[in-house]
């Protein structure tokens, strides 16, 4: 189990980037209470220093997921249903041959992930700082699900069920600003205000995607963002190109899978922002935002027009 948990770990990181880097800089990631105002079912998981209580009576269909958090650190985990019929130990590399040397802990970066997570279901999820509450709507189907914490949470997946029972519906009747993640490309708005709103966000593209949010002290170029993804991680700051040092963590939207929505309440500081997917491509194992999956925006005061939203060309789309 311990290289399961090594597998999805791992992924996870590469999720989320770093929810303790978001509790530093104390950015506001989520408004408040516009989501709940919906009137939709929700379910109510609890986070403390030993884990996560998750009910038992979780039912299928679109629900509020409140995550109330009484541990002293920030705590968050993402939603993944496996394909029907395969289990959890699968994830798990097979066993080396007699006489073989022992693999490291996990897969390898570069090998990239089990292919059964690109075919898993990723429904999003919640976050919360200490002693807060973090909200978000997603859509559960029924069956097994687990939930999965980043690694220097060092819990394992937890499991629980869904039920075939439908919970009670309601309308979502807000407005909302549309966001679609397509391969390999995230589609804003021309134009985002400032202030506490709902992030309808919807997957388009043929593979998990997420979205994480990083706000600049000033508007970046497409050329600099491409410049700053081939950069080494220990690289030192180019005195030629913004330092990413001081780029300010404003939020992020949780892995989902083609055809799934979510919806996160943001509350927005005008200025400029990056949006990039750091999910590895199923084909070449690089982050998405190496093929193109990165989108430079400006989010204007009250009754201000930005310029609009700035992309790489797609990997896609590019010519060879």
């Amino acid at each position: 189990m311990s290289r399961l948990i090594a597998t999805i770990g791992i992924l996870f990181v590469l999720l989320t980037g770093s929810m303790t880097a978001i509790a530093a800089q104390g950015t506001p990631v989520a408004g408040g209470g516009l989501l709940a105002e919906l009137g939709l079912p929700e379910v109510v998981i609890t986070a403390d220093e030993t884990g996560f209580v998750i009910p038992d009576d979780v039912a299928a269909g679109t629900i509020l997921l409140t995550l109330e958090n009484t541990a002293p650190f920030p705590m968050g985990f993402s939603l993944i249903q496996l394909p029907e019929g395969v289990s959890p130990e699968e994830l798990m590399p097979p066993a080396p041959e007699a006489g073989a040397t022992p693999a490291a802990e996990g897969p390898p970066p570069e090998e990239g992930f089990p292919p059964v997570l690109y075919d898993s279901t990723w429904a999003g999820g919640a976050f919360a700082m200490p002693g807060a509450t973090g909200q978000s709507v997603v859509t559960l189907a029924s069956g097994e699900w687990l939930l999965v914490t980043p690694p220097d949470a060092g819990l394992p997946p937890q499991s629980f069920t869904v039920s075939d029972e439908a919970g009670e519906t309601a309308d979502i009747d807000i407005e909302t600003t549309a966001i679609e993640l397509d391969n390999f490309q995230i589609n804003l708005p021309d134009q985002i205000q400032a202030g506490p709103q709902v992030f309808e966000v919807t997957n388009i593209g043929e593979q998990p995607h997420e979205m994480f949010i990083s706000m600049t002290p000033e508007r970046l170029t497409v050329e600099e963002a491409e410049a700053l993804l081939l950069m080494a991680p220990d690289a030192a700051p180019d005195p030629n190109l913004p330092n990413p040092e001081e780029f300010v963590e404003a939020g992020f939207i949780l892995p989902i899978s083609t055809d799934q929505s979510t919806l996160v309440e943001m509350n927005m500081a005008p200025g400029h922002y990056v949006a990039v997917c750091f999910l590895p491509d199923q084909d070449s194992s690089q982050p998405h935002a190496a093929l193109g999956m990165v989108t430079i925006f400006s989010v204007g005061a009250e009754g201000e027009e930005v310029e609009p939203p700035a992309s790489p060309v797609p990997a896609e789309h590019a010519s060879h």
